[in-house]
């Protein structure tokens, strides 16, 4: 799932980071200038968001870099040291880094200072979950709004915040196929918070999509349990017709791409094309 949370931020990151950079981070990013996000040197890294910052008020430029966690991750000292010393090797400008938890693991907001000896390093780290939800929710952007399940709830039950958020995404994307978009990529942020039941109920209720999510993901569960306990054949064969016969609704419905649809499965992406290939044929 962590794999499922990176894409939908590197998705929709390009109009979150103004959002983000001042409100989230407390910077002001006025130019931001495209830059090639691999660096390859001896070793090749990937950040999640990377881009030259040119201030308004003259100031030198410098680089801005970002990378989303789900969880503590004891490596990221040294992750974050080696992006800085690639960076700073390749562009010769400053380098300003944050890492931006979606979980409280994170904690709050603060530096973090690091000695290896002879050399002293430091970046910072933000938590999603400080911030109020009436933050993001109130933004005209349903990239921004999306943070909301995210973010703090004060004492708000979830379940209301999570209508409050579904409501404001249909206000702003009458779109039919826009709104399914975003509302997957909700069930998806809401599992972070172990909301992806109670959204995708809402979700039901509130007929915003042509297909049921929770019959994509109680199918998931359904298909471990059964290889757990050691599914006999027949038995293997029906899921898999199942899983045909899901695979071509969703593929009907138009709401989601070939790789979200094998991805909420899980199955090969060429499984999909083959089934998409034989309803154009059927066609």
């Amino acid at each position: 799932m962590a794999n499922d949370y990176d894409k939908i931020f590197k998705e929709n990151i390009e109009n979150l980071i103004p959002f983000l950079a001042r409100k989230v981070l407390g910077i002001d990013v006025d130019i931001l200038i495209e830059l090639p996000d691999d660096i390859q040197l001896t070793v090749e890294r990937k950040p999640d968001f990377l881009k030259k910052v040119v201030p308004n008020d003259g100031s030198e430029p410098y680089l801005l870099h970002l990378e989303f966690q789900t969880a503590l991750d004891k490596d990221m000292p040294y992750r974050m040291l080696e992006y800085y010393a690639l960076l700073l090797r390749k562009y010769r400008l400053s380098v300003r880094q944050y890492i931006v938890y979606l979980t409280k693991n994170g904690g709050d907001k603060w530096e973090v200072k690091h000695d290896f000896g002879s050399c002293q390093f430091e970046y910072n780290q933000r938590s999603l979950q400080s911030f109020d939800y009436e933050l993001f929710l109130n933004s005209t952007s349903p990239e921004e709004v999306l943070l909301a399940i995210l973010a703090n709830f004060k004492n708000i039950p979830p379940i209301e915040v999570a209508h409050r958020i579904i409501t404001k995404l249909q206000e702003l994307e009458p779109n039919h196929f826009s709104l399914g978009r975003y509302a997957n990529q909700l069930v998806i942020l809401s599992g972070i918070r172990n909301l992806d039941e109670t959204t995708l109920k809402l979700l039901e209720d509130m007929p915003i999509t042509d297909i049921s999510l929770e019959d994509f993901y109680s199918y998931r569960k359904g298909m471990e349990k059964g290889m757990e306990k050691g599914m006999e054949r027949g038995m293997e064969t029906g899921m898999q017709q199942k899983q045909r016969g899901i695979i071509t609704k969703m593929l009907q419905s138009n709401l989601l791409t070939i790789e979200q649809i094998a991805d909420i499965v899980g199955v090969e992406v060429s499984v999909v094309v083959e089934i998409q290939s034989a309803i154009k044929t059927n066609d």
